[in-house]
């Protein structure tokens, strides 16, 4: 009766100086001891076949042990990582869309800027193409005719008067290109800019200007006048118009489709 009491009494003891466990701890506490159990047994049987090999087999058995533990727990910590990377997954690509939609806004171009800058090299350039046309006769029409209305005959023949007669055709050049790019700019092809530039013509040469003394009336001004004009404006018309259908048509087939599987 005392030896039954003795296993008892210190199974008791050694369950009342158990700690209390989570339930997590609580399972691998219970598979380290079912596991030290185990290789107990397993030792026990090889001390009897084996018996120089106890050792070797007891560390075998410990190592065993800590191995399963250590998987047990990666295993937890690898469910606790997916769960809080998936929330993590999903705040990344709502950023990753943000961030995309955020450059293309900022690289996006600006259609009154753009055109002011067209213009002012659209006059800048044929502006400067009128001076030479008349230089070389061929052209009557002065290339201070936008100012004619407001100075005089003395003045227009000064470097000051071609310089302001080249400012002013910068000028016209600048808002015609910024209403080309309002009214004009989803029109494809180059077509629409040669026409634009036809009409502009026939609107100073042929109807504003007279009135106004810009220039001769059409009887009175000779062909060679009205040819190389009309070319010049078909061309000026044509790199305001081309350009700001090209860049911002093109534009448009460049923006990005932002997609995250």
């Amino acid at each position: 009766m005392e030896l039954l009491c003795i296993p008892l009494y210190s199974i008791e003891f050694r369950l009342e100086m158990l700690p209390v466990y989570s339930a997590g701890q609580s399972r691998i506490l219970i598979a380290m001891m079912s596991r030290e159990e185990e290789s107990d047994m397993a030792n026990q049987d090889v001390e009897q076949t084996h018996p120089d090999g106890s050792e070797a087999h007891t560390g075998d058995g410990r190592q065993a042990d800590e191995n399963s533990v250590e998987a047990m727990r990666t295993a937890d910590r690898g469910e606790a990582g997916a769960s809080r990377e998936k929330p993590e997954e999903e705040g990344n690509e709502q950023q990753d869309r943000s961030n995309a939609k955020g450059k293309h806004e900022k690289s996006k171009t600006k259609p009154a800027l753009y055109a002011l800058q067209i213009g002012f090299f659209a006059g800048l350039i044929w502006g400067g193409l009128r001076i030479v046309e008349y230089y070389f006769r061929f052209t009557k029409v002065h290339p201070t005719f936008l100012i004619k209305p407001w100075s005089t005959p003395d003045f227009n023949r000064t470097a000051w008067g071609y310089m302001t007669g080249w400012a002013a055709f910068i000028v016209f050049s600048i808002v015609a290109a910024v209403l080309y790019s309002l009214f004009l700019r989803k029109i494809k092809g180059p077509w629409m800019g040669m026409l634009y530039g036809l009409i502009w013509f026939v609107l100073l040469h042929l109807v504003i200007g007279p009135p106004l003394g810009m220039m001769k009336p059409l009887g009175t001004i000779d062909w060679n006048s009205l040819i190389a004009d009309g070319c010049l404006y078909l061309l000026w018309g044509l790199f305001i118009g081309y350009t700001i259908e090209f860049t911002f048509n093109d534009e448009q087939k460049r923006e990005p489709t932002v997609s995250f599987a």
